[in-house]
């Protein structure tokens, strides 16, 4: 109730608010200031005009205070002339408007003739002393001279206080685009938009479906990172918004490549201690822009394109580094695996010994040898990446009338891509790749129409296309090696296997994928100005579809605990499905806003907003969405707890399965309101001190993601997850699944066992559902800081944020064994068993793994202290430095094997999800970044040494981070419980104290911490808390080194040579923390960066 009555307030004081506008959307910014006589008289009346180089002439007149308000301005330079009877003509040159941001331009008139005019060079504030939002605006000379590794524009979202990344991989294939965590809250929750329209991928909510154009294409970007106003939402995390370059009177242009070749490069650390040699790595980039007039004043082009050709075997992709046992050889007899395992040679599966002996095309082993006799790493392979990509720009603007201005940006894609292993998700070693294309379309229409100096209005309507298909490379099949399956009809390879810490072989459970994502966009948003009001009322639909086929895990996943295991065939846990794996989801987004800056007075301004957000769940065009409802469990034929979609037809329709909604879900949470509250306060009359503050709520669109994973759950699908199948059923590692039926054979009449049934060996089912009662995530965040323009172009700013998430999404295993005791008999139970965990399943015939609900059940925390120092350009230097001191807490893991928003869980005991509590996986204590560029003084400067000397410019981006937390897991503990991961326990007398090792990262590769410190948890849950240790620290120096030759006047020839991680830093990844493995307990295997790449470019401007 309170929520509610703070969004009505919030209304009530907006509306009551004569308004005048904010005027920026995400496509624009806007000038504002105030004209004075030579007394310092406010001046009404006067005439200001705004001009740009593409024609675009915009007029207002000041209102009584001397106000002025140009609204929705394209950024760009402008130039502002300024008049009124009785004065000189006052004109500011090269006023700069940024995206999203106020741009004030002040002005003193003197006493004279119209026809004198006073020509000034604008000093564009520093200072933002309208609104509370954090966040920084990259362009021009950043955007294109920084060091940029796949000339990935991305990979400069982190250079702002407040974000949080892991340190870009630059040996990375293809676009290696970034997803950054912004204040607290994970990579999933960060909105994109492009030219104004909407571009986030439904299905997972991640970078993955951000059209990346090159930087020369680019005007600017900016990510919003705390209490942006009320015109922007759908996600509670960054606001990213991005604009691409338009025409001028002037044709520009530019030619350029970028090349890599792996003879410049140092090698892995990990390759150098195995022999490795360095990985092929051969990259080409190249392209062009040119823009200009078709008609001057009228119309204007802009188009670029650009080429990418790779052969990468540096990528972490394409690189992996295993402990294989260190005893395995090329002997593989019964009696060389018997002397390598310590397995005798009469219990050595058969399949097993297949799989050892089994060749690739090539003529080498599917499992490899050790490279060298010796635990840890003792293997690494580089098998190069192949990537290609073919992107254009085209943009179009067009001055229709003077009032009214027609836009319209194209952006084209694709990049096919063949990677040679699968180490996240499939085999990690040789042999087992995927073929994978990516296209993306984006299209951006924008009419702006001025109907008078204080009323504009802006449409906007776009649409975004995400087109993938990825396709695994299979080749040995199940039979050549005596694994039965019941599917092989249809998926005729192996499954995934692998060996915890060790090797793992087979595609992954999600490397066959065909998905195309439309999103259209439709917004309107009119601007109004009135008085000491600046208003924006808006409107935006969204209407999103999502057409797929996933059939993941159908080929089925088993794990082994260790290499004897393996050898014996002694499973310790299988995953498989089966069912229609096709999807349809349609999705309607509905939000509406109004935003009013009061400039109370000339040293005080107030930003109050409202948000209404409406995001559709998902549902399915032929109705095949499903659920469990636990408030309708019971075992047996339906109805058992399971529901369907209300819109399900034909054979969708299964007998005896209650309807309901089309989404499945209760309610759609109908009244998310976002009250916005912001102040900013000069505190000094120089105007060189601001105060800015503020608080709101921030609403988060769910991904597709639960509905995604749902798919093929009962009725649709089925899914088993086995734990200890071989002790518990009788599962085998030549028949190691159950038989859930061919897709051909769904829906099913779902049947949910009982406990004799269960008994008997009947499959427990498992699958992923939806809690009917899911709500929208939201964040709630607040902050103050103080802006400082110490010195001529310097700007400090120190500051608090701070975010509080609640609702978010998580998976949780509701199905969690519960205790027996002969005083609480669970279905007659009295003693606690790991066998009979399923008959004590919270709901019996359910999994006590496999019962996956999504809920909205997750909360955080995150406080930090910002600091950023900002040098704007003067005397060749720029620079940017941005440090954050933060904590950040939850109680889910949002780490995992898995991509996506919905992929968050908590390894623990279900029952007590507040027990999860501890630093987010994401949590950097320390951030440090600085970035800037630097023209060296010009020594000589005529003849042969002033051509040598002069125009040399270095630019750079150094980080310096905290290492990210762990905890320490056991995937044997829990057992009672009928799971398969807890946190382990700390050995008796030990204490976190007693787990830390002191010493370089370098000398502590097999010990990172100190393993005695830990037991496991055995068949109940461990006390180590949640991410108790952290991991490696990371610090990286990127270095570019320009030369310009001038031509001819307005052209140049620019050679460019980049060094990624110049000084060669090894940054280590995190330890091996699950002490079921003893091999990797606390061992380094893997470097988290590239070691030192060098790049070299030529480009050619006019």
């Amino acid at each position: 109730m309170k929520f509610k009555r703070l969004s009505l307030l919030c209304l009530i004081l907006v509306l009551c608010s004569s308004g005048r506008a904010a005027a920026q959307s995400a496509s624009t910014g806007q000038i504002t200031g105030t004209v004075r006589d030579p007394s310092g008289a406010v001046l009404p009346d006067a005439l200001v005009v705004a001009k740009s180089p593409t024609g675009l002439v915009r007029e207002v007149r000041t209102d009584e205070a001397g106000r002025y308000v140009i609204p929705l301005l394209p950024p760009g330079v402008y130039r502002l002339e300024i008049s009124r009877a009785g004065f000189k003509t006052y004109v500011l040159e090269d006023v700069t408007v940024r995206l999203t941001e106020t741009t004030v331009a002040d002005a003193s008139l003197e006493i004279g003739e119209l026809a004198e005019t006073i020509t000034v060079e604008a000093e564009n504030p520093l200072l933002q002393a309208d609104r509370p939002t954090t966040g920084r605006v990259i362009t021009g000379r950043a955007l294109t001279e920084l060091p940029l590794a796949t000339r990935n524009f991305t990979q400069l979202f982190a250079l702002t206080a407040g974000t949080n990344v892991d340190l870009p991989d630059h040996s990375a294939a293809g676009l290696n685009t970034l997803d950054i965590s912004v204040n607290g809250l994970n990579r999933y929750n960060n909105n994109f938009q492009l030219n104004g329209i909407d571009t986030n991928g439904i299905g997972i909510n991640n970078a993955f479906s951000y059209p990346v154009p090159a930087p020369d294409a680019l005007q600017e970007f900016k990510v919003q990172t705390s209490l942006y106003d009320a015109s922007y939402g759908r996600s509670a995390g960054g606001q990213i918004v991005v604009v691409t370059r338009s025409g001028t009177n002037e044709f520009h242009g530019s030619f350029y490549h970028f090349l890599r070749n792996d003879k410049l490069n140092a090698n892995d650390f990990f390759f150098n201690s195995t022999g490795t040699p360095r990985p092929k790595f051969i990259r080409n980039q190249f392209g062009f822009t040119l823009g200009g007039p078709i008609s001057r004043d009228r119309t204007y082009f802009f188009g670029s394109y650009q080429g990418s050709r790779e052969r990468n075997g540096a990528a972490r992709g394409a690189l992996s580094t295993l402990a294989l046992p260190p005893l395995l050889t090329n002997d593989r007899s019964p009696a060389g695996i018997a002397r390598a395992s310590g397995v005798p040679e009469a219990v050595i599966s058969p399949v097993a010994l297949r799989l050892l002996n089994a060749r690739l095309p090539d003529g080498s082993l599917v499992i490899p040898s050790p490279q060298v006799n010796r635990p840890g790493v003792n293997y690494s392979v580089s098998v190069p990446i192949r990537f290609r990509e073919d992107q254009f720009t085209v943009n179009l603007d067009h001055q229709l009338r003077a009032n009214n201005k027609l836009s319209g940006k194209f952006f084209f894609t694709q990049n096919p891509e063949k990677v040679g292993l699968n180490v996240f998700f499939g085999a990690n070693v040789p042999g087992f790749g995927s073929s994978l294309q990516n296209n993306n379309r984006h299209l951006a229409l924008s009419d702006l129409h001025i109907f008078g100096p204080n009323l504009t209005n802006e449409v906007r309507v776009g649409l975004h296309r995400l087109a993938a298909d990825f396709r695994p490379n299979e080749p040995i099949t199940a039979a050549s090696v005596g694994i039965s399956r019941f599917n092989t009809s249809i998926f005729p390879g192996i499954p995934t296997i692998g060996v915890l810490g060790s090797f793992q072989i087979g595609p992954g459970p999600f490397d066959q994928l065909f998905t195309v994502i439309n999103t259209f966009t439709y917004a309107d948003t009119i601007s109004y100005v009135r008085g000491r009001h600046h208003l924006r009322v808006g409107v935006e639909v969204r209407r999103l579809q999502e057409n797929g086929d996933l059939p993941s895990f159908h080929r089925g996943q088993i794990l082994f605990l260790d290499f004897p295991s393996f050898v014996r065939g002694d499973i310790f846990l299988t995953l498989v499905a089966s069912g229609i794996s096709d999807f349809h989801y349609r999705n309607t987004d509905f939000n509406a806003f109004v935003q009013d800056d009061v400039k109370v007075s000339p040293r005080l301004t107030l930003n109050l907003g409202l948000r209404y957000e409406f995001n559709g769940a998902a549902s399915d065009k032929f109705g095949r969405l499903q659920t469990f409802d636990p408030a309708q469990y019971r075992t047996g034929p339906p109805p058992n707890g399971f529901v369907i979609a209300g819109n399900a037809k034909g054979r969708f329709r299964v007998p005896g399965v209650p309807l309901v909604s089309d989404t499945i879900l209760k309610s759609e949470d109908p009244n998310n309101f976002a009250p916005r509250f912001g102040f900013a306060y000069r505190l000094s009359e120089a105007h060189r001190v601001v105060l800015r503050g503020g608080y709101g709520i921030f609403f988060d669109r769910l991904s597709n993601q639960p509905p995604f994973f749902a798919v093929g759950s009962i009725p649709f699908g089925a899914f088993d997850v086995g734990v200890f199948p071989t002790a518990f059923r009788g599962a085998t590692f030549a028949n190691p699944f159950p038989n859930l039926g061919l897709p051909s054979e769904f829906p099913k009449v779902p049947i949910v066992p009982n406990a004799a049934q269960l008994a008997a060996g009947t499959a427990p089912i498992s699958g992923f559902f939806m809690d009917p009662n899911m709500r929208t995530p939201y964040a709630q965040q607040y902050n103050l800081n103080l802006q400082y323009e110490f010195a001529k172009d310097f700007l400090l700013e120190i500051g608090y944020v701070g975010t509080k998430g609640t609702k978010l999404i998580q998976q949780v295993r509701i199905a969690q064994a519960q205790l027996a005791s002969p005083s609480r008999p669970i279905n007659g139970i009295t003693e606690n068993t790991p066998a009979n965990a399923v008959l004590r399943s919270r709901f019996l015939g359910f999994s006590p793994d496999g019962l996956k609900q999504f809920q909205t059940s997750g909360n955080s925390t995150y406080h930090s202290l910002q600091l950023t120092v900002t040098k704007r350009l003067g005397r060749g230097l720029q620079f940017l430095a941005a440090y954050t001191l933060s904590k950040w807490l939850d109680d889910r893991t949002t780490i995992t094997g898995l991509q996506g928003d919905a992929t968050a869980f908590a390894p623990g005991d279900q029952f007590h999800l507040s027990l999860n509590k501890g630093r987010s996986d994401l949590d950097r204590r320390h951030r440090l970044v600085v970035s800037g560029t630097y023209d060296f003084p010009t020594i000589a400067k005529r003849g042969a040494l002033g051509h040598l000397l002069s125009g040399w410019e270095l630019a750079w981006i150094a980080t310096f981070q905290s290492g990210r937390p762990f905890s320490i897991l056991d995937s044997s503990g829990a057992s009672l419980f009928g799971v398969t991961t807890s946190r382990a326990s700390f050995a008796p007398g030990a204490t976190l104290k007693t787990a830390l090792r002191q010493g370089p990262v370098h000398r502590r590769l097999n010990q990172f911490f100190n393993p005695a410190a830990f037991v496991t948890a055995g068949p109940g849950f461990g006390n180590a808390g949640r991410n108790i240790l952290t991991g490696p620290d990371q610090r990286n120096v990127d270095l570019s080194l320009l030369k310009r030759i001038p031509v001819r006047e307005g052209q140049y020839l620019e050679f460019r040579a980049e060094f990624f991680n110049a000084f060669n830093i090894v940054n280590f990844a995190n330890p091996g923390s699950d002490i079921a493995t003893p091999a990797t307990f606390g061992v380094i295997t893997q470097t988290s960066t590239s070691p030192r790449l060098v790049q070299f470019a030529l480009r050619y401007s006019f």
